[in-house]
């Protein structure tokens, strides 16, 4: 069995994420050495370990910045060194470009999956390493790889060098692991969120409908920077519930005691070249979404999402889906949608590519 050695984008056990979903697929062909990000919060051990998949958990004092950055290097390029693989699997830049110098001096292959924008990503807290993963970390990884695939067309676009392009295969879902028959009934009307409470998202949206509109209720299912922020602003309403940070078997339960889900992304550089997951388990529950109109989310749910960008808009949407047979409508467009983006089709297209490799 062919070996990978496998540089994830995120500390194993902070989330679930796009690279648990792909090791899932390619693991009854290929034996997988996980070697995960530097954990300096000391995460709880939250997902349990693929067959075929070896992970290694790196503990650190270190907090993030340039001697992270350094120490990262450095110790992904000791395992490019000593470990035993045929395809070296980055969803880093910045991070990796040792590592890739000396897999392809071994004669080993690259394979670059280019998820988010990092040098955007990297802007607000350093700009520094904005610049240097814009200008030479990205550049350097692209020419290192033997192929890449960014899950947005922007990021495709952006990563691609010197006539060598990226394909396009975006996010998706494990549509069996989202299919149940046992639905929650729900009476009330629901809005809902699934998601990490990032920087990147516009909270403020289903602030003011939850303020506006306090026979409805509201659930907001997860963590992150802007937790405390929603939770301040949110105290006084008795029809908003935040869940915090809770197992991914129960979230498919979140989901279904929605009546309507949304994504209340803000709409610039960054969210453009996100291609959420988190439209893809709303589908495979039937949900209808309402979304800002981000670039990419805007092409993949045109005429099944209902967008608004602005407060009113927000509002409006939400009572426009109080028609129980309007939401039932595009719940249904969604379930039918979401086959295309059943892991269990993307995963053949990743197959395939490493087989080519």
């Amino acid at each position: 069995m062919k070996k990978i050695l496998l540089f994830t984008p995120r500390q194993w056990n902070l989330q679930w994420g796009q690279e648990k979903d792909l090791i899932n697929q390619i693991n009854t062909h290929y034996k997988i050495k996980v070697i995960d990000l530097f954990d300096y919060s000391d995460l709880p051990n939250t997902y349990s370990i693929p067959k075929n998949t070896e992970l290694v958990i790196r503990k650190t004092n270190t907090k993030p910045g340039l001697l992270l950055g350094i120490k990262t290097e450095i110790q992904n390029a000791k395992q490019a060194l000593k470990s035993d693989f045929n395809i070296m699997i980055t969803y880093l830049t910045a991070g990796t470009i040792l590592a890739s110098i000396i897999s392809r001096i071994r004669g080993k292959k690259v394979l670059l999956i280019y998820a988010d924008d990092y040098p955007e990503l990297n802007r607000n807290s350093s700009y520094v390493g904005y610049l240097l993963t814009k200008y030479f970390a990205n550049p350097i990884l692209a020419l290192m790889s033997n192929k890449i695939v960014a899950t947005a067309r922007l990021l495709a676009k952006d990563i691609s060098i010197m006539g060598k392009k990226a394909e396009k295969i975006p996010n998706g879902v494990h549509i069996e692991s989202y299919t149940s028959d046992k639905k929650i009934k729900n009476n009330n009307y629901t809005v809902g969120f699934v998601g990490g409470f990032g920087e990147w998202l516009d909270f403020d949206l289903i602030i003011n409908a939850a303020k506006k509109l306090p026979a409805v209720n509201f659930v907001l299912v997860g963590d992150g920077p802007q937790f405390n922020y929603v939770k301040k602003q949110t105290k006084q309403l008795k029809n908003v519930r935040l869940t915090g940070m809770i197992p991914k078997d129960e979230v498919v339960k979140e989901i279904d005691s929605m009546s309507v889900c949304t994504i209340p992304f803000k709409v610039n550089r960054l969210t453009d070249r996100v291609s959420p997951i988190k439209l893809f388990e709303y589908w495979a529950r039937e949900k209808p979404v309402i979304s800002t109109s981000f670039l990419e989310l805007k092409e993949t749910g045109e005429n099944i999402v209902e967008f608004a960008d602005s407060k009113d808009d927000f509002l409006n949407k939400i009572l426009l889906l109080e028609n129980l047979k309007l939401r039932n409508e595009i719940g249904e467009k969604g379930k039918k949608e979401v086959k295309k983006y059943d892991w269990s089709s993307l995963g053949k297209r990743y197959l395939k590519i490493l087989g080519d490799l």
